[in-house]
């Protein structure tokens, strides 16, 4: 994504939070997203222009790879009153009949293989881009968006933008801004450790190689 963003400038994508709005208004010729952005669009851009889906952009000599940002997900509080039945809704969501429903809705990718490659999902009529097998397929490299309970998303994605957009306006190169931003999310955690008085690990140094007598 960074390469079109470095390279095409003059099209708008140096200003990735604007995106969507740009692509909606036929501005930016690609936006990246989600199969929750497909309802949106169908909504918001409908049929002022053709659009459609295509694989994640990649470098083929490196290891394919997605990162999945904004899953939709769920979970239990640990001090609920009502475990047993919280539970019992959570196997619900997850179940066949509501994954059915979440196929037919179109919002999200089943959580179950079966519904996901069934025809609730990769059959629907109004598909006929056959977006939705485009997204299964990429599901196959997408990996979990890095997070740390010590560090918010919020903050972490303000610090990297902080490092990134320096590289985007030619003031220092990528790999100098993803360092310093390393350094600063790191910076973060350290202060929060420290804030919580929460032990960190030390790096244990690199121990040499066993000598014999003959060396």
């Amino acid at each position: 994504m960074w390469d079109c963003i470095l390279n095409f400038k003059k099209s708008g994508l140096d200003k990735p939070d604007h995106l969507t709005e740009l692509f909606n208004y036929g501005k930016a010729g690609m936006i990246f997203g989600g199969r929750w952005r497909v309802p949106v669009l169908k909504k918001e851009v409908g049929d002022r222009f053709r659009w459609g889906a295509a694989p994640t952009l990649h470098n083929q000599k490196n290891i394919r790879a997605s990162v999945m940002i904004g899953p939709c997900g769920w979970a239990i509080y640990k001090g609920t009153k009502y475990p047993e039945e919280v539970f019992k809704f959570l196997e619900y969501l997850v179940g066949r009949e509501s994954q059915i429903k979440t196929a037919k809705l179109g919002w999200n990718i089943p959580v179950s293989k079966e519904i996901a490659n069934s025809n609730y999902f990769m059959g629907d009529p109004k598909d006929i881009d056959r977006i939705n097998k485009i997204f299964l397929d990429e599901s196959k490299f997408v990996h979990p968006l890095p997070l740390n309970p010590y560090i918010s998303y919020e903050k972490m994605q303000s610090l990297w933008k902080e490092n990134i957009d320096l590289a985007v306006l030619d003031k220092t190169t990528v790999e100098k801004a993803l360092q310093n931003a390393t350094k600063s999310i790191n910076g973060e955690i350290k202060k929060t450790l420290e804030k919580r008085k929460i032990p960190t690990i030390k790096k244990q140094p690199k121990q040499g190689g066993a000598k014999s007598d003959k060396d």
